[in-house]
């Protein structure tokens, strides 16, 4: 007999445990706060295999990446539309101490294939700043989260799966009888809940634009980076940001952040743009920079799959299979994302 699984929280994170667990073979059913926005509706589902100012490769690229592409791309013939963006992205390099440190990473042998260096800003050379040098960063991508979050919960309503419930910590004891396991996914407000606020939460805010270039009539098929980042979502629209802020009074979008990312836009951009949309965001981080997952020491049948921070259109599905092994068939969690690492 299937276990029978409800997961709180369809976000990334809740989307992608739930649809796993779903083709896995298990009884599943979702539910959401819908009154509170999830980082997975602002963020541009980036997938970047070189990041930050050391040009540092991420965390097991070379595991995570195929395993990511194939989940997103199985996911598009299921939901009959793109989800998966094969996007290349050009970092605009601003000073000699950049330019010269990118080129020692591109020329080491474990970059190969990842970075290199270039003469010109590909589909974007008409719209740049001059005066920059660029670096090319391959197998990088884009995941419409939109879509997909849109079909995962079109797919469990249509399955009468979805629950109009609103799951909390508070209330859990009065569903636990009716499922083996009951899951907590719910991005930055799991810090909130009782059941784990032990964990070392160190999420951090984001304020985004949406905006859109007149000049940019042609499809542009890559992505542009400098301290923020900006993704084309098509007819000349585009995703602009993030900023990181660690202390913040609540999740929405904030005059500063909006100052800072039209400054670093003109920094970028020669050419003339229109802010269509603000938006902010909370991106559930713990202090080690890993997910986390696993179980209540007060109640053993209440998890939790959180914790994927700014790399989650990279991490979560890996981490979601492994987590579904682990409910399903009693695999043993990895330690570096077992909620047992923090101790009770």
């Amino acid at each position: 007999m299937s276990k029978k699984i409800l997961v709180v929280g369809q976000g990334l994170a809740g989307c992608v445990l739930a649809w796993t667990l779903a083709q896995e073979g298990a009884d599943v059913t979702v539910t959401d706060h819908l009154q509170l926005p999830a980082a997975s509706a602002v963020a541009a589902g980036l997938i970047n295999p070189v990041t930050g100012k050391r040009y540092a490769k991420s965390w097991n690229f070379e595991v995570f990446y195929p395993f990511a592409m194939q989940f997103y791309q199985n996911l598009e013939r299921a939901a009959g539309q793109q989800i998966w963006f094969n996007y290349p992205i050009i970092r605009l390099l601003n000073s000699v101490i950049e330019q010269n440190e990118w080129s020692l990473r591109a020329g080491q042998p474990d970059y190969a294939g990842f970075a290199d260096v270039q003469t010109h800003a590909g589909d974007w050379e008409t719209f740049v700043q001059p005066g920059f040098a660029y670096g090319y960063i391959h197998r990088a991508a884009r995941v419409n989260f939109p879509a997909l979050r849109a079909f995962i919960h079109q797919w469990f309503s249509a399955q009468n799966r979805f629950l109009h419930t609103h799951v909390t910590a508070n209330n859990v004891a009065d569903y636990i009888p009716h499922y083996d396991h009951i899951i907590f996914s719910e991005g930055y407000y799991g810090q909130k809940n009782a059941l784990f606020q032990h964990l070392p939460w160190l999420s951090a805010k984001g304020d985004v634009l949406m905006i859109r270039i007149p000049a940019a009539t042609a499809d542009i098929q890559s992505i542009l980076k400098k301290q923020i980042t900006i993704i084309p979502y098509g007819d000349g629209l585009f995703w602009a940001g993030a900023n990181y802020y660690w202390e913040f009074e609540d999740a929405n979008p904030t005059q500063q952040g909006l100052e800072f990312n039209r400054s670093e836009l003109r920094t970028m951009l020669r050419t003339h743009f229109e802010i269509v949309e603000h938006r902010a965001a909370v991106r559930p981080v713990l202090k080690d920079r890993r997910p986390v997952m696993g179980w209540s020491t007060e109640q053993p049948k209440v998890g939790i799959f959180n914790g994927m921070g700014s790399k989650g259109a990279l991490l979560t599905p890996f981490w979601a299979a492994h987590f579904a092994q682990h409910m399903l068939h009693g695999t043993a969690l990895d330690s570096t994302v077992d909620i047992k690492r923090f101790g009770r």
